[in-house]
């Protein structure tokens, strides 16, 4: 990962380490990790999907994070998170 990245990532955790349900930022942190993932690991997997989830707390009418939890929990073959 480049050094922008990276630095994005501590940002992102920090905002959610204050905010737990920040949605938005729980969504673009999911992405990026989506995104730039190095593993396809269960547990790395499952923090991704968490995220998304987080989103679609927030905001229910959030399409883009329905879909891309969708993805992520067909990689896992697993039901939507309860």
């Amino acid at each position: 990962k480049s050094d922008k990245l990276i630095r994005a990532e501590q940002l992102y955790r920090q905002v959610l380490q204050e905010n737990p349900a920040d949605g938005d930022t729980a969504f673009n942190l999911a992405l990026l990790l989506q995104d730039v993932r190095e593993k396809t690991d269960e547990d790395s997997l499952r923090e991704v999907a968490s995220l998304y989830d987080i989103a679609v707390a927030s905001d229910p009418s959030r399409w883009d994070a329905w879909a891309n939890m969708a993805s992520v929990l067909a990689e896992l073959k697993e039901e939507p998170l309860k």
